[in-house]
């Protein structure tokens, strides 16, 4: 498949080239993998000069008890609390990530990543660990959120401490509505690298108005 993005400006680096597929094992099981090259579709060069897989890369295998992924992925916290709370959903003409997770204290992909979520009726609930594999003057990482879906109602908390010696982020939503209108709060407090202490707060709103969307 292939895919665009547009919270970069004027240029095209968030295009994406992707593959992804999933096979039947039988009994409940799954094997699934999941991996997004972006590039800069006015010149061709790779987004990032270190990774050809900037975006998503993972294998992963889904049982009755849930699913367990290895590889290059959103976290909890940013895909069950973060994500859900921005209007923009990360990918349209602006996304609220960087106030969403505390500036430069938590990424919203780990590198190297073991995670493990689960779906229990209405609820999610996963947990991402990433080891720091010796750098200096870093932690190893982790990640955990747990999600309630009923109806309109979404409500989220996570917590999670980046690789950073002194950051952690903590994070809740609340979200009401559907496609007709929707309305989103979101907190987020913690602390970042220079032991500095950090919140965030945003509102959003959006709704089906006239043939396109507010």
């Amino acid at each position: 498949y292939i895919g665009q993005d547009y919270y970069g400006v004027h240029q095209g680096a968030a295009s994406r080239l992707g593959f992804r597929g999933q096979e039947d094992l039988g009994g409940g099981w799954k094997a699934s993998f999941h991996l997004q090259h972006r590039f800069q579709a006015d010149t061709g060069a790779p987004t990032s000069a270190t990774r050809f897989w900037h975006a998503d890369s993972w294998v992963g295998l889904e049982g009755p008890y849930g699913q367990v992924r290895l590889g290059r992925m959103f976290t909890p916290s940013y895909e069950y609390v973060m994500l859900p709370a921005d209007m923009f959903q990360h990918s349209r003409v602006s996304s609220n990530i960087i106030a969403q997770t505390g500036g430069t204290t938590s990424p919203y992909r780990f590198d190297n990543g073991l995670n493990y979520n689960v779906k229990v009726g209405g609820f999610r609930l996963g947990a991402t660990f990433s080891p720091h594999e010796g750098v200096a003057n870093t932690e190893n990482a982790y990640s955990t959120a747990l999600s309630y879906a009923a109806g309109n109602l979404y409500l989220a908390a996570g917590h999670e401490n980046p690789s950073g010696v002194n950051d952690v982020w903590n994070t809740m939503t609340a979200r009401w509505g559907d496609d007709a209108l929707k309305v989103s709060a979101f907190f987020g407090t913690g602390k970042n690298n220079k032991n500095e202490s950090i919140r965030s707060y945003s509102i959003g709103a959006s709704g089906n108005f006239a043939k396109g969307s507010l």
